[in-house]
């Protein structure tokens, strides 16, 4: 095997070099470090490139409540991350108790990016990502909330700033994130979270 020793390799004009044809096999010895200063392209995907993790994102330990039945803003329940990549993905994991305080009446919850519903359902009347309903008498040990699990992996085409965040409404009565209405048994808040995961496009 012929070894050539050099301190660098520049193409001869122009800015690309190739190093291989097509159909070799580049081997790097164990032990041997490479280190990265520019942008590293065409390596597949799946890599995760950021994470914003619930700690440093938005974590809603008291109730929020809404009568609206249109969709609002739940306060601090918004996080935001800048995509390193227009090709990158975005995971978003959201988490919250939700529930109304009035028979036979339901409270939705949506994940919004910017002003844009994401990861909602078809419905006739509402859409939504999840939602809660009353369950017995409001602050008694029946009354619990519901758990709203969402998981949606999100493009946003974008290197500027983008805004996620958790909306909610009711088909009536009173709704409620971060638990139950009332004061008995069965009533402790739940944190209300998002995290955010940046992953590289495929």
């Amino acid at each position: 095997m012929s070894e050539i020793k050099v301190d660098k390799i520049s193409p001869q004009s122009g800015t690309a070099l190739a190093i291989g044809d097509s159909g070799d096999t580049i081997t790097i010895p164990s032990g041997a470090t490479i280190t990265n200063s520019g942008t590293a392209t065409g390596f597949g995907g799946g890599k995760v490139l950021a994470y914003i993790p619930t700690t440093s994102a938005v974590t809603l330990a008291t109730q929020a409540s809404t009568t609206s039945t249109s969709y609002v803003d739940v306060s601090g329940a918004s996080v935001a991350i800048t995509p390193s990549a227009t090709s990158s993905k975005i995971l978003v994991i959201a988490n919250a108790a939700i529930n109304n305080a009035t028979t036979g009446y339901s409270t939705y919850v949506q994940l919004v990016r910017g002003s844009t519903a994401i990861g909602n359902g078809t419905a006739v009347g509402t859409a939504y990502a999840c939602f809660g309903f009353f369950e017995g008498s409001a602050g008694s040990s029946s009354s619990w909330a519901s758990n709203c699990s969402i998981a949606y992996i999100d493009s946003p085409s974008s290197t500027s700033a983008v805004t996620y965040k958790i909306q909610m409404a009711v088909n009536g009565g009173t709704g409620y994130i971060g638990g139950p209405a009332g004061t008995g048994n069965g009533t402790g808040r739940s944190a209300t979270n998002i995290t955010l995961l940046e992953l590289s496009g495929a």
